[in-house]
C-alpha cells in the first residue's frame, strides 16, 4: 500500500488546480496509473478489465475531487477505500443485538431492526448474504411459539404467530430492512449517491470456475496451493491462498460440530440461524462460480464471528477447557487463533478495494 500512496512533490498545489482546470488532473493521472492499474492487474485475469477498472476509479476521483481533504489521507489513498466491510460487521452485530431484544421489548427492537437493516443494505452489498439467517431466526421463533403454544390456548394460530407482541418480527424486521436498503443501494449505483464512500460497487467479475463444479472449484485454488508450497506466491495467488483458508474455515465453523460435542464432555451449541448464515456466502459462491472476496465476505458476517466467539468461549456461563495438553483446550487455541489471522489477512492485506 505505501507504494500506492508515494505523493508528488506538488502535489497539493496540482489538486487546487485540478479543482479549477480538469485538464490539471493529467499529471496525477500520468503518476497513479500505473499503480492502481498494477493493483487491479493482480486481482483481474483480464488486462481490459483491469484497465476498464482504473479508468473508472479515475472518473469517479475527478467527478468528486471536491470532497477530497489533504489531511485526512494522502491522495493516493484517497483512491482507495477500505471500510465498507468493517462498517457491514457493525451494523451486523447491532442487528442481531435488535432481534435478540425483540423478546422484550418486541416494537421498539423491530424498528430498530428495520433501520439497520436499511443501512447494511445501504453499506455494502455482501448484506444481502445476511437476509437468509434472519429469515430462519424468525421463521425458528415463529415455530417455537406455534410449537410451545399450551392445549387451552384461546387464540387462534393466526393471532399467536402475527401478534405484535411476537419476538419473531424482530428478525424479520432485520432481513426487510436489509433488503430494502440494497434495493434502494441497486437503483442508484449507477449514478451519484450522497453515501457513496459507505458503498464500494462490486464488479461482476468473470466466471472463475464452473457453477455446481466441486472440481472445478478444487482447481480453482490448485495453483495457489502449488505456488505456496514451492514458495512462489504471487498477490493473486495469496488472494486465491486466503480465499481457500475463507472456506475452510467456514465449512469447519457450519460443519464442524454437528452435533456440537467437545471431548470429555463439553457440549458447545450453534443455533440452526447461525449456521445458515455461515453456509450462505459458501453457497453463493458454489451457485454464481465466483470466489472472487470471499474472504471478505465470510469475516465480515455476523453469523461467522458469533459461531467462532462461542466456538472459543463457550456459552454463556460455561466453565471451558484451556490447558494445551487437553484435546479441548488444543482445539480452542487453534480456534482463537485462526480467526485473528483470517481476519488480518482479509481486511488488512487484501481488504483495500478500489472505489469503482
Amino acid at each position: 500500500m505505501e507504494s500506492m500512496v508515494n505523493a508528488l512533490a506538488n502535489e497539493p498545489s496540482l489538486i487546487a488546480q485540478a479543482r479549477i482546470d480538469p485538464a490539471a488532473f493529467a499529471a496525477l493521472y500520468d503518476h497513479y496509473f500505473p499503480r492502481i492499474y498494477n493493483y487491479m492487474r493482480y486481482r483481474v485475469w483480464d488486462a481490459q478489465v483491469a484497465d476498464d477498472l482504473t479508468a473508472r476509479v479515475f472518473e469517479r476521483a475527478l467527478a468528486d475531487l471536491a470532497a477530497y481533504r489533504p489531511e485526512r489521507a494522502p491522495f493516493g489513498a484517497w483512491l482507495y477505500v477500505g471500510g465498507a466491510d468493517s462498517l457491514l460487521l457493525l451494523l451486523g452485530g447491532l442487528l442481531a443485538l435488535a432481534a435478540r431484544a425483540g423478546a422484550t421489548r418486541p416494537r421498539a427492537a423491530s424498528l430498530a431492526a428495520l433501520a439497520l437493516g436499511a443501512l447494511a443494505g445501504l453499506a455494502e452489498p455482501h448484506g444481502l448474504l445476511l437476509i437468509p439467517a434472519f429469515g430462519a431466526w424468525w421463521l425458528g421463533l415463529a415455530a417455537s411459539r406455534v410449537w410451545m403454544r399450551p392445549a387451552d390456548d384461546p387464540r387462534s394460530l393466526r393471532r399467536v404467530l402475527f401478534e405484535d407482541a411476537s419476538p419473531a418480527w424482530a428478525p424479520l424486521f432485520a432481513a426487510l430492512g436489509i433488503a430494502l436498503g440494497a434495493g434502494a443501494w441497486l437503483y442508484q449505483a449507477s449514478g451519484h449517491y450522497p453515501l457513496w464512500p459507505l458503498m464500494i460497487v462490486r464488479t461482476r467479475w468473470p466466471g472463475e470456475f464452473a457453477a455446481w463444479s466441486p472440481g472445478a472449484l478444487a482447481r480453482t485454488f490448485q495453483d495457489a496451493v502449488a505456488l505456496a508450497w514451492r514458495d512462489q506466491l504471487s498477490m493473486q495467488s495469496l488472494q486465491r491462498g486466503v480465499e481457500l483458508a475463507a472456506l475452510v474455515f467456514g465449512l469447519a465453523l457450519a460443519f464442524g460440530r454437528l452435533p456440537p460435542l467437545w471431548a470429555q464432555g463439553e457440549r458447545i451449541r450453534l443455533p440452526l440461524h447461525w449456521r445458515v448464515g455461515i453456509l450462505t456466502p459458501l453457497v453463493i459462491m458454489f451457485a454464481i462460480g465466483q470466489s472472487h472476496a470471499l474472504e471478505r465476505a465470510m469475516v465480515s458476517n455476523v453469523f461467522v464471528v458469533l459461531a467462532w466467539h462461542r466456538l472459543v468461549f463457550g456459552e454463556p456461563g460455561q466453565i471451558v477447557q484451556w490447558k494445551l495438553a487437553s484435546f479441548p483446550g488444543l482445539i480452542r487455541w487453534l480456534w482463537l487463533l485462526a480467526g485473528p489471522a483470517l481476519w488480518l489477512l482479509s481486511f488488512l492485506l487484501l481488504g483495500w478495494e478500489p472505489l469503482v
